[in-house]
């Protein structure tokens, strides 16, 4: 109780007057269209957008190169410091995730032999005796050629075909990596988290509490005021404290973040947009943005949690739309709870959707959200809150097993609080395996 009351006195009821301090212009702003800006104004590269050369061809590679150098040219490409630092793990992580599953091309068997003395005598038999060892020679052909080029890949300090480019590209004057005050930042994060202002907040789970977006969106902030330009953001970043969403699909940036860029920028316009987008705006052939498309979509699980919470709530809506066609089902994107499952028009459960990445992952990293999400159904309320917590595998949970010291204790004044687990299959479809009330 100590907890709820010290939230309440630093909560600002009188938020909103802050993320919006010029109402009348709310009316008033005309913002401009992508297509009206896309030839003047500044490209900023996010992380998995970097990431993505990584697994297309040499030849879409090489089309990738003269676009950037182009907006180089041109001084209208740039790289927050923290995409920099970011794409220094990944980038790691990526080439040794390539470098994996050519190994495992390489583990292919012979051909499984035996004896058959009664078929001796037969033709077809004999036959068969030469293409296994014909075989057996060309595997062990593969098996050479894939240890050759793993370790190709192994010598690859920083010279690697994407890391040539961008070091060719990316001079110090292309990374905008500004002297930032970081406990004012920490504040900063504090603040959006608290109130849910984007963005940075649904990112609180992670080591850095979100603080990686956020450094991001400062960055942005700061080239805006520095040129006084509009600004496309290059990123496959779907989260609801990106964007606003409709049936779980991104629909347009959050509006708090269009109005901020805007006052720090002089009147300038905000876009979001994903890399293959951006390559659509500068004409790549048409089978190069189906390729990059289909690669980007890989790229975010390396992100944390990014990519696989997205997965997880769109997986998550479309199976209780499924399974309970009785109920209505409202997402909600300013709320810690992700979404509202109407069983009447008073009689509700909150929802909330937690990436669980690995077995063993604990869902202590998750109390704080837990606590807040059940407080919020207190305050709407709702008759209960339910936990989904979505595997990438199969995993069967029971009661015992899952634990939040010290916040299940205080959950009380609401009906009932469940947990559903379950797993996405490869089509992002959440399987359902039990559920248990605490």
């Amino acid at each position: 109780m100590k907890e709820e009351k010290e939230n309440n006195k630093e909560y600002d009821i009188f938020i909103t007057r802050k993320i919006f301090p010029e109402a009348s212009l709310i009316f008033t702003t005309q913002l401009k269209s992508l297509e009206e800006i896309k030839d003047v104004c500044l490209f900023v590269i996010d992380t998995n957008a970097l990431l993505v050369p990584y697994t297309i061809s040499r030849k879409n590679l090489d089309q990738i190169e003269q676009v950037y150098l182009k907006l180089v040219n041109d001084k209208r490409l740039y790289i927050p410091g923290r995409v920099a630092r970011e794409f220094a793990i990944h980038r790691s992580i990526k080439l040794g995730e390539i470098h994996q599953q050519l190994i495992r091309k390489g583990n292919i068997k012979n051909v499984q032999k035996g004896t058959y003395p009664l078929l001796e005598s037969l033709k077809e038999y004999q036959n068969l005796i030469v293409l296994e060892k014909e075989i057996d020679i060309k595997i062990n052909e593969y098996r050479e050629e894939v240890q050759k080029i793993a370790n190709q890949i192994r010598k690859w300090i920083w010279n690697d075909p994407v890391s040539l480019i961008y070091r060719k590209l990316f001079t110090e004057s292309i990374i905008i990596d500004p002297d930032f005050d970081l406990e004012e930042i920490k504040t900063d994060l504090e603040r959006r988290k608290l109130h849910r202002i984007p963005p940075g907040y649904k990112d609180s789970a992670k080591d850095d509490k979100g603080i990686g977006d956020l450094l991001i969106w400062h960055t942005i902030l700061k080239i805006g005021e520095q040129f006084k330009k509009s600004i496309t953001f290059v990123s496959g970043d779907v989260k609801t404290d990106w964007w606003h969403q409709s049936e779980s699909q991104p629909l347009y940036p959050r509006y708090e973040l269009v109005d901020e860029f805007r006052r720090h920028s002089g009147g300038q316009t905000f876009h979001i947009i994903k890399f293959s987008r951006f390559l659509e705006i500068f004409g790549m052939t048409e089978s190069m943005i189906e390729e990059v498309s289909k690669e980007e979509k890989k790229i975010p699980q390396y992100l944390d949690t990014e990519e696989f919470m997205w997965r997880a709530r769109h997986g998550v809506f479309f199976w209780m739309r499924k399974n309970k066609p009785m109920y209505r089902v409202d997402e909600l994107t300013e709320s810690y709870l992700d979404y509202i499952m109407w069983e009447s028009k008073i009689l509700g459960n909150g929802i909330m959707v937690f990436p669980m990445l690995s077995q063993t992952l604990s869902m202590i990293i998750y109390s704080e959200e837990v606590y807040r999400g059940y407080r919020e159904t207190q305050e709407r309320n709702l008759q209960g809150l339910t936990l989904f917590l979505v595997y990438k595998t199969r995993v069967k949970l029971t009661k015992d097993s899952v634990k939040i010291p010290g916040v299940f204790d205080e959950m009380k004044g609401i009906e009932e609080i469940k947990i559903v687990t379950g797993f996405l299959d490869p089509n992002n479809v959440f399987i359902f395996v039990s559920e248990f009330y605490k």
